[in-house]
């Protein structure tokens, strides 16, 4: 999967990459309330159907930021973005953003995605904050058919057709 829009492409995480995101990959965990190694999040992503894309700036190949995502999760038809990160030199900057519209075309075009879902933790402000600048919106409760609503303390943002 390679996809590209406005400053950014998204392309997989190969290993060799491992040294430019273990700098700022801690400090982007803390972030987000999250907990899952590089290493772990890479190996999930290599053994199954999960998918690890690079958020690269288009004229540099090198990582700025993560993308870990699922296609038709929840349900057929669903894009699940389960955790995006960008480098601390290049947060605040739309690289996250754009990586969301990025990949959220590719799923359109490429899967007939129609609806998209991140999760994010009660505890996580900024996240909030970012998922609500993107476009999304918390689930309403009828709409929540994976799991209860708020459940483990995370909100379900959705953006839907």
């Amino acid at each position: 999967m390679r996809a590209t829009s406005g400053r950014v492409t998204l392309r997989p995480v190969k290993r060799a990459d491992f040294p430019k995101i273990e700098p700022w990959y801690e400090s982007s965990l803390a972030l987000a309330h999250a907990e899952r190694s590089l290493e772990t999040r890479y190996a999930d992503a290599a053994a199954s159907s999960l998918k690890l894309l690079a958020i690269c700036s288009k004229d540099d190949a090198e990582p700025v930021g993560l993308l870990d995502y699922r296609v038709h999760q929840p349900a057929v038809g669903w894009l699940t973005m389960v955790y995006i990160a960008v480098s601390d030199k290049r947060r605040g900057y739309g690289y996250g953003s754009e990586a969301v519209r990025a990949l959220e075309a590719w799923g359109k075009k490429s899967h007939r995605i129609t609806s998209f879902l991140a999760d994010i933790s009660v505890n996580n402000g900024l996240g909030l904050y970012f998922w609500l600048r993107v476009g999304y919106r918390p689930a309403k409760a009828n709409e929540v058919f994976w799991r209860a609503l708020d459940e483990g303390g995370i909100i379900a943002m959705v953006r839907t057709r």
